[in-house]
């Protein structure tokens, strides 16, 4: 009998070339039945999450000190929002029709990310890393007027687009009416650099910087799939990482809706708990460690530090109980930040749970009121 990963090889046509194609998996997505709901087992079965490095790079607590001084910059402090850039109309998207559709079709689209860091330490990173400087998305688009448009933002250690559509079923939000829009995150997907081994991540990873920066370029590339699609009205889901990248948006830009699955609130507080796993961490705290200073750095990017742009009964929070990833706390802290939208619960652990039957009918069930 095939283990998880044979049997989702069976389906992985995509490859990381412009020319790609739509994999068995994404089609399946239209149609539904028994075999999706084996390779949605199967990702289940086999997912895994990568490591954080564990060298953290010369980040010591002096130096942690020094990049939260950095992030206080006052005008950032007065009004956070200043940090990020708008989209540029210069933007020059390629758009590739990879498969047809009776009444539409799916594309891969493209664009050169040109969202130089701030912080002068990583504004020569994109000559590191050239596959980050392209940013990616698969988008399935109805050739007539389509309900609106769902930006879907995948998770951490996720991007290719076979474990998008089995995270996400783009197929049944198309049937629904909507076009469908999944990117592939900075480090992810094809943007990930060959020579990093796969088990290690790029965003997040144990550089604050880093984390700042990309997060800034994700708003950044968001904002520009944004006027590349025009004035359709336009919602967010996300998962995990994704899921607090779709609740900071939503908290800097006027979205129709927002969906977040297993979302992250406070990543100075999640930065602080692994910090604590550490060999090293009683001598870490005698050297000053201390989560104030991670909160400087990190609020710049939580959604606790804005107000959600749309009404509330137009946020989704989905949460799973068991979680050993993102702890119940955080998504309750979110959902009284927003002023208590309608919150899920399902028993189970990270990023699986939405894949059941009884949350995507949630889900599809809250999404299909816009």
């Amino acid at each position: 009998m095939k283990d998880s990963n044979d049997f989702l090889s069976d389906f992985c046509i995509l490859t990381p070339e412009p020319g790609s194609h739509l994999s068995r998996i994404e089609r399946l997505t239209l149609t539904g039945g028994k075999e999706l709901e084996r390779a949605v087992r199967a990702f289940q079965r086999g997912i895994e999450l990568p490591r954080l490095k564990e060298s953290r790079e010369g980040i010591t607590p002096s130096r942690i000190k020094e990049i939260a001084n950095y992030y206080q910059n006052s005008e950032w402090l007065h009004n956070p929002k200043t940090f990020y850039r708008n989209a540029s109309d210069r933007v020059a998207v390629s758009e590739q029709v990879i498969h047809g559709l009776p009444d539409g079709e799916i594309l891969d689209i493209s664009f050169v990310s040109n969202c130089t860091p701030h912080h002068p330490e990583l504004q020569d990173e994109q000559k590191l890393f050239p596959e980050n400087r392209k940013a990616w998305a698969r988008y399935w688009r109805h050739n007539e007027t389509a309900r609106g448009t769902i930006i879907a933002l995948h998770g951490w250690s996720m991007g290719d687009q076979r474990i998008n559509s089995l995270a996400f079923l783009p197929g049944y939000f198309y049937q629904m009416g909507f076009n469908v829009l999944l990117p592939e995150l900075p480090f992810h997907g094809r943007r990930r650099p060959e020579d990093i081994p796969e088990d290690i991540s790029l965003f997040p990873d144990s550089n604050p910087i880093r984390i700042n920066e990309t997060v800034r370029q994700c708003i950044y590339e968001l904002r520009c799939f944004k006027e590349y699609i025009g004035k359709d009205p336009l919602g967010c889901i996300g998962m995990s990482l994704g899921a607090y990248l779709a609740a900071l948006w939503a908290s800097l830009d006027n979205l129709e809706f927002v969906v977040t699955i297993v979302p992250l609130a406070d990543m100075a507080e999640v930065a602080w708990k692994v910090l604590m796993q550490y060999s090293d961490w009683a001598e870490l705290k005698k050297e000053g460690l201390n989560s104030d200073d991670l909160r400087k750095i990190f609020y710049i990017h939580s959604p606790l530090s804005y107000k959600l742009q749309c009404p509330h009964e137009n946020a989704m929070i989905v949460a799973g109980l068991g979680d050993s990833i993102i702890p119940a706390r955080q998504p309750k802290m979110l959902w009284q930040h927003w002023n208590y939208p309608e919150l899920k619960w399902f028993r189970g652990g990270h990023l699986l749970e939405f894949t059941r039957s009884k949350a995507n009918r949630e889900i599809f069930k809250f999404v299909d009121k816009f």
